[in-house]
């Protein structure tokens, strides 16, 4: 978009704004379609990143590293060959195994990279005792990813949501 003198421009020169230009503002602003007032957008303060995992968990993030960021990175691995590139990935396992760390961490690590953007629901904070309450703030976290594409979207604690019945 061009701007003359009568529109705020200085001088009678013309001004622009070029794609470079908006680039770089991406990279210090946050547009409000990013900032989420219900589910967080950055990774908590001290995640490490991948590299920093790979003493501990070296399998997990090495399957994390060949599933999710070289789909984001490069998909046309995938493509080149008539497959979708993955989409999602799910961690499981029981607690204090490190899920959550793992997936802050591939999500600070794609962040970092430029690759897309963070999610992280926290579904204990979703769960209500409202009839419908628990479904529309999933959906609105769904909602909120697809704007923000490419998204992670990391939904911790989600055993509070799928709990057994009877249990």
């Amino acid at each position: 978009h061009a701007l003359s003198s009568e529109e705020g421009g200085s001088g009678g020169e013309l001004l622009s704004v070029s794609f470079d230009d908006w680039s770089r503002a991406l990279l210090v602003a946050r547009p409000s379609g990013l900032r989420a007032t219900v589910h967080a957008t950055t990774t908590p303060v001290g995640t490490p990143f991948l590299a920093e995992l790979e003493k501990s968990m070296v399998v997990p993030v090495e399957r994390v590293r060949r599933s999710t960021l070289r789909a984001l990175s490069t998909p046309e691995i995938w493509t080149n060959k008539g497959i979708a590139p993955p989409s999602g990935l799910l961690l499981h396992g029981p607690s204090g195994d490190g899920k959550t760390t793992l997936a802050c961490a591939v999500a600070k690590e794609i962040q970092e990279q430029g690759l897309g953007n963070v999610l992280i629901v926290r579904c204990t904070d979703v769960v209500s005792a409202v009839l419908g309450n628990s479904e529309r703030s999933l959906s609105e976290a769904f909602s909120r990813a697809r704007r923000m594409s490419p998204c992670v979207i990391v939904l911790d604690q989600i055993e509070a949501i799928g709990r057994r019945r009877g249990s």
